[in-house]
């Protein structure tokens, strides 16, 4: 199964120690309690987004809504671990330099 991104993962590589693979995804679709896979997932999907450019959360749903896991988990570790910022108040999303 190929999924969004799979050229940025060549960009942007697991980090150092882990295997890369066409795609960081399970079968599972819920987020893996594991930290590094977690966050291998997250820099995965984050390359679905340019760095700096605004995305409303609306665009954001969209773009997150082609992984197999819930967009809203998927978005919220986006934010909590400062890939992408957001404007409070349900604005504007973008992807920080990270």
């Amino acid at each position: 199964m190929v999924f969004p991104g799979d050229d940025a993962l060549r960009r942007h590589p697991p980090a150092a120690g882990h295997r890369a693979s066409a795609s960081p995804f399970r079968s599972s679709k819920t987020l893996p309690a594991q930290r590094k896979k977690l966050e291998d997932i997250l820099r995965y999907v984050v390359c679905d987004f340019e760095p700096g450019k605004p995305y409303s959360e609306k665009q954001v749903k969209e773009t997150l809504s082609r992984y197999p896991i819930d967009t809203t988990s998927l978005r919220r570790e986006l934010v909590g671990t400062k890939l992408m910022e957001r404007e409070g108040g349900g604005g504007e999303y973008w992807r920080t330099d990270k």
